[in-house]
């Protein structure tokens, strides 16, 4: 019973704070939306560059040459 009770006042509060620092959530589930954007833009970025680049090179076939800049 104790147990139940104190799970029960637990929550009450955890919903009172909430409820009156409305502010504060929305601003911290806001960050959080945004950081999981960019974690997720910055993921496909670096997950589709080595397949795009090997495209590009093979685009260039046999004849492909690097070396030192005329300058």
């Amino acid at each position: 019973m104790a147990v139940n009770s104190s799970q029960s006042m637990f929550w009450r509060l955890v919903f009172r704070a909430l409820r009156l620092r409305m502010q504060r959530v929305v601003v911290v589930f806001a960050a959080l939306a945004v950081g999981a954007a960019i974690v997720t833009a910055m993921s496909a970025v670096y997950f589709d560059i080595n397949a795009k680049m090997s495209q590009e090179l093979r685009t260039f076939g046999a004849n492909f040459y690097v070396g030192p800049g005329d300058g």
